[in-house]
């Protein structure tokens, strides 16, 4: 390389400016003055960095955001454990926004979700309503009888071990028949919403198609109710099928 090529690349070189890289979060917390706030992923605005999370996705989050994340998360207002891209916050560290006495409801919620919906048992008694763990559902009778109940450990509420309502005599009622459930029923005939085959949980569809996927696993038309894999034989009345619906539920 002659004295002219290596003149050349040394004035390219002054010429790029390699960008420092960027400061992590702990380098920031200790030396503030390394950025003047840090902008939430969420709600976007500017906090200091006291107030600010990384993610395990390396994604920030303010303490605001997290806490509004675990509130809808125990109040079962969403399945979706507190977290981003797909990668949710360790619970060790989701124990610093949750009071010590809620600790225990947020470690149960996580064993809620994470057993699938159609083992999930729920007390149906109106006073209690909590999730029951399988192990610890207590049998009432024999094993062989064909009437046997469970207990709530909760409140010890007897329940059906068919329908999984109150206990019971006779034949299992209808899901709209139960008394605890006559309210709900009313709620979705009203709306147009559809009832789930499999698991009996009531599903609002906002758009898309007519196709829908339960939860529990389920696919079945949201006009009809009935059991699909894909096109249903009622979609080509859909419009009138909804429309109809709302008017038999305002009227």
């Amino acid at each position: 390389m002659d004295a002219s090529t290596k003149r050349g690349y040394t004035v390219l070189e002054r010429q790029i400016q390699v960008p420092r890289p960027k400061p992590t979060l702990a380098e920031i917390k200790e030396d503030p003055t390394l950025c003047s706030g840090i902008v939430c992923l969420i709600c976007h605005e500017r906090k200091q960095p006291a107030d600010i999370n990384e993610l395990p996705c390396r994604h920030r989050h303010c303490n605001g955001c997290v806490r509004n994340q675990v509130r809808d998360f125990l109040d079962g207002k969403t399945d979706t454990r507190p977290g981003c891209c797909k990668r949710v916050i360790p619970t060790n560290d989701i124990h610093l926004f949750i009071p010590l006495v809620n600790r225990r409801a947020y470690t149960d919620r996580v064993d809620e979700v994470a057993t699938p919906h159609t083992k999930r048992w729920y007390c149906p008694a109106a006073s209690c309503r909590k999730w029951i763990r399988p192990a610890e559902l207590r049998l009432t009778g024999s094993i062989f009888s064909r009437s046997r109940t469970y207990a709530c450990p909760h409140c010890n509420a007897l329940i059906c071990y068919r329908c999984r309502g109150r206990n019971h005599g006779g034949k299992c009622p209808a899901a709209g028949d139960r008394p605890e459930m006559q309210g709900q029923f009313l709620l979705a005939d009203k709306e147009g919403w559809q009832q789930c085959y499999r698991c009996c949980s009531l599903v609002e569809k906002s758009d898309g198609c007519q196709h829908i996927k339960c939860l529990c696993g389920a696919h079945f038309c949201y006009l009809c109710g009935r059991k699909s894999s894909g096109y249903c034989v009622c979609w080509r009345n859909d419009t009138e099928s909804l429309v109809s619906r709302k008017l038999k539920g305002a009227a």
